[in-house]
């Protein structure tokens, strides 16, 4: 069963998004299906930053899954609490939480 396709696919959908905010849970779905992701290109072009989740910290993930998520944008960071940032209403519909996507893959 290629359940991960479908997954893929809903992140190439997230290429707008300027952050990115992962759970835990995200990031064991993400480093479960990094075989598949490391065989395509990092949709992540306009990412600023990948907001972790409380007590984690960027080197607890893989090497491999922290060049796909910041692959697409060499400026790009981790982060485990948001720059306070004046933002207009433009910039938030980018902020694109996906957390919900690994309950879809299962």
């Amino acid at each position: 069963m290629l359940a991960y396709r479908p997954f893929i696919n809903t992140l190439s959908k997230l290429r707008i998004a300027k952050i990115l905010t992962l759970d835990s849970a995200m990031i064991e779905g993400l480093s479960a299906v990094l075989v598949y992701l490391t065989r395509v290109p990092s949709p992540f072009k306009n990412l600023k930053h990948v907001k972790l989740p409380r007590g984690c910290e960027e080197s607890s993930i893989s090497t491999a899954l922290r060049k796909y998520l910041l692959g697409g944008n060499p400026g790009a960071t981790f982060v485990t609490a948001l720059p306070q940032v004046c933002m207009d209403l433009a910039d938030t519909t980018s902020n694109i939480e996906i957390s919900f996507l690994y309950k879809e893959i299962q």
